[in-house]
């Protein structure tokens, strides 16, 4: 930790204050970019995840609606019968 604070201390001294800190400054806007990008990159993963669970509950749904319309079907084709 010591090696740091003098390497830090130097950088100063060597380029000035100011030029330090945009340097700084620039190092901690990138290290934000590169958490922001494994940030998104878990967003699309989720919204994908996401599209896929939609898509396979609208075929259960679909097939869910055909075999109630299906019922539906044999119920009336024997309420006729038993009506005849």
């Amino acid at each position: 930790m010591a090696d740091i604070l003098t390497n830090v201390a130097n950088f100063i001294n060597n380029v000035g204050f100011p030029i330090a800190m945009v340097a700084a400054m620039g190092y901690i806007l990138y290290k934000e970019q590169v958490n922001h990008k494994a940030e998104s990159d878990r967003f699309v993963e989720a919204i994908n995840n996401n599209t896929n669970a939609l898509s396979e509950l609208k075929l259960m749904v679909a097939d869910f609606k055909e075999t109630l319309l299906e019922h539906s079907r044999r119920i009336k084709d024997l309420e006729e019968k038993d009506d005849a």
